[in-house]
């Protein structure tokens, strides 16, 4: 026979069951993960998809082929779409003193039968005519979706100044029919 003798006959099974529970709790997070970001895009979907019907539903009398000359940007192209698109923004943006740095068109694709038509804008706007720009915005003709908005104090802004100056990125979206 062996003179080997277990001190702690327990140890190992407790071993063991610990390494399962870490293994659980360790699987059970990822799960959690992979679940959050899928309901993340599934909200980031279902909010352009209410965004689109919404702007269906604005004039119900306009539910005929009229309906899209106004709220959706015309063109030959996407792409001509999207310049109609830029131009509007940048008359929009010498209306409200917004002194624009970059103008970058950005993706296009297909989303709910429509066409997606993004835009990039950072520039410079005084702060007293921010809210002002962003109500027009809200009101034009076509639609345009704000997706992003990033502010911060404008470079070489002062405090004491009169006009307080503040770096703007706008990402936005316009739509267009196929």
């Amino acid at each position: 026979m062996s003179d080997f003798v277990f001190h702690n006959a327990d140890a190992p099974r407790r071993t063991v069951l610990r390494l399962l529970l870490l293994l659980g709790i360790g699987c059970l997070v990822i799960a959690l993960m992979f679940w959050s970001s899928a309901s993340e895009r599934s909200r980031e979907i279902t909010d352009l998809q209410d965004i689109v019907e919404r702007s269906k539903s604005l004039n119900p009398g306009d539910a005929g082929p009229g309906a899209s000359e106004t709220r959706f940007y015309k063109g030959d192209t996407p792409q001509l779409a999207q310049t109609q698109m830029q131009s509007e923004m940048q008359k929009l943006a010498d209306a409200h003193d917004m002194k624009l740095e970059v103008i970058r068109a950005d993706e296009i694709e297909q989303f709910a039968g429509r066409i997606r038509l993004g835009l990039v804008l950072n520039g410079v706007v005084p702060e007293a005519n921010l809210g002002l720009l962003l109500q027009q915005l809200a009101r034009h003709e076509p639609m345009v979706v704000v997706d992003a908005l990033n502010l911060r104090r404008a470079r070489g802004a002062r405090r004491g100044e009169d006009q307080r100056l503040l770096a703007i990125q706008l990402k936005l979206s316009g739509f267009a029919d196929r």
